[in-house]
């Protein structure tokens, strides 16, 4: 799984550059203490395993931090452009039955009127979550599911989501 090889290297080599953007430069220790606060906070507002979460925001190290915490928790991760409009963005959130979507407070417009809402910035000063989803339980590979949902968020301008 992704993740996996992330929390492997923070182990071995916890201060090594991670990840730098414009604003932010982690070592492995940051990247993965804030990944495992933010699923901490996911697992808070309800997200359980094989929950689907949108991530929609801006490239960067916020970005990174949301897609660890998602697969932490467990859960799945829909990757949601903002380039989307906001109709489209919606019908995408409701397709997938997102539980919570994920946002920068920089990006606060990406956010949702009918599914809760949380800035990763937020989310990180939340406890850490002690016993973090290293491998989800169906996870022998990847799940079908994962590649629909994926294709779905990628798929140009069509509503509906197509069989991979």
């Amino acid at each position: 799984m992704l993740h996996e090889g992330i929390f492997r290297i923070a182990l071995q080599q916890p201060q090594a550059l991670a990840v730098t953007d414009m604003r932010y430069q982690w070592n492995y220790h940051e990247l993965t203490d804030y990944a495992r606060r933010c699923a901490g906070r996911l697992i808070e507002c309800g997200v359980q395993p094989g929950d689907n979460v949108a991530i929609t925001m801006s490239k960067g190290a916020g970005q990174l931090v949301a897609v660890l915490a998602v697969l932490l928790a467990g859960a799945v991760y829909v990757p949601v452009s903002l380039d989307q409009p906001a109709a489209r963005r919606e019908k995408i959130y409701a397709d997938a039955s997102v539980r919570l979507v994920l946002i920068c407070q920089h990006d606060a417009s990406a956010g949702s009127d009918d599914i809760p809402v949380l800035a990763w910035q937020q989310a990180i000063e939340a406890e850490p979550i002690a016993n973090p989803v290293v491998r989800a339980p169906h996870a022998t590979g990847l799940h079908y599911l994962h590649l629909r949902l994926y294709r779905y968020a990628e798929r140009g301008s069509h509503f509906s989501p197509g069989s991979a």
